[in-house]
């Protein structure tokens, strides 16, 4: 749970910066609804909504975990809109110094509770005395269960995604008017570049495992996500200040759609390996879920 308020704290600080945010940065009003965070922790981490649980399932876990998602793409939004008219306003200038700041503490805590999600996946997995290093071949009830081609089609929207983002970014580094370092790389989507060629190479082989686990689906998630964040910074660094070059407000707007069409593929992405988790706890004996100390 105090990964949970981390999250929760932080949200609240962006919730603050939203009279000021709408006023001199054209933010929509209330556009940090709090209130969604709580609801989704009292539904899903707490008992009655009240009382902490002794234990908390992995698919509670990333449930909250989906409305963070959401409310930290609102605040890159919000943060980009307050870069572009900070040249021409101190008001604008200074939301913006906070709302990095509070993304930057936002995005620390969400890391910190999806890793706490994805041990608690582990932990599931496990108890069902499967290696969780190979992709599992136990037949068991398809009911809800995540196709491994859809799972497939997914991974490989993200990786064509990313990949285009990617291309974004080293054009941006290039790009006078892109405070961009130029030894800065993409991020690199190791784990996800090689499970795709792992269900590729079985798919031609008309081997396909009888379903993919959870853990590996999040451990995809993990590089999805670094690479959206990466084409946000990208965006952001080349939004133009008045007088600069028409490159740079063409790289932003180009690194700007990269990162909705990424956001996208990784929004289904993150939904069916939600989907796959609760599947695995509905059909596999759990080891004891992690407890509050």
């Amino acid at each position: 749970m105090d990964a949970a308020m981390d999250m929760k704290r932080a949200v609240e600080l962006a919730d603050k910066l939203n009279p000021d945010g709408a006023k001199y940065c054209n933010w929509g009003q209330d556009m940090f609804d709090v209130s969604s965070l709580d609801k989704g922790i009292s539904r899903y981490l707490l008992n009655h909504g009240s009382k902490i649980p002794d234990n908390i399932a992995a698919s509670k876990m990333w449930r909250v975990g989906y409305i963070v998602v959401g409310l930290v793409n609102q605040l890159v939004m919000g943060t980009m809109q307050c870069r572009l008219r900070s040249p021409v306003s101190s008001d604008a200038r200074s939301i913006y110094s906070s709302a990095s700041s509070v993304l930057q503490r936002l995005l620390q805590a969400q890391d910190k509770f999806e890793r706490l999600a994805y041990q608690q996946t582990g932990w599931e997995e496990q108890r069902s005395s499967q290696d969780k290093s190979e992709v599992y071949n136990r037949p068991l009830p398809d009911t809800g269960q995540v196709a491994p081609t859809k799972f497939l089609r997914a991974l490989r929207d993200v990786e064509e995604a990313a990949g285009a983002a990617a291309k974004v970014t080293s054009e941006a580094q290039k790009t006078k008017g892109c405070s961009l370092d130029s030894s800065s790389k993409a991020p690199e989507l190791n784990f996800l570049t090689r499970l795709v060629s792992d269900l590729e190479g079985l798919e031609r082989t008309s081997h396909l495992p009888g379903y993919v686990p959870a853990g590996h689906m999040w451990e995809a998630n993990f590089d999805a996500t670094a690479a959206q964040l990466d084409i946000a910074i990208t965006s952001e660094v080349c939004t133009p200040y008045p007088g600069q070059n028409r490159g740079a407000s063409n790289m932003s707007s180009e690194a700007l759609q990269a990162y909705h069409r990424l956001r996208a593929v990784n929004v289904t992405l993150y939904s069916l390996a939600v989907q796959q988790t609760e599947w695995e706890e509905q059909n596999i004996e759990k080891r004891p879920a992690v407890t509050e100390q």
